[in-house]
């Protein structure tokens, strides 16, 4: 099993936008979402090892997720 760290990078747009990690869910589709303290939602993408990430300029309700939980 390989272990990859990953920091912030505000000024990278693909990067994590906060290092205080609240909550990690891993989806029915094997996504991994990462909320985070100020830094919103982030989704990520093994293939590039990035991110999308999400907040409130594009519609998530607060900067500060505590928790994720999946829709069923």
């Amino acid at each position: 099993t390989k272990a990859i760290y990953f920091t912030k990078n505000t000024a990278s747009r693909t990067a994590l936008q906060s290092g205080h990690i609240n909550a990690i869910l891993e989806d029915s589709k094997g996504r991994i979402w990462i909320g985070s303290h100020h830094g919103g939602l982030s989704l990520y993408v093994p293939k590039t090892n990035s991110f999308i990430n999400y907040d409130i300029k594009n519609g998530v309700a607060s900067n500060n997720i505590i928790n994720i939980l999946e829709d069923k």
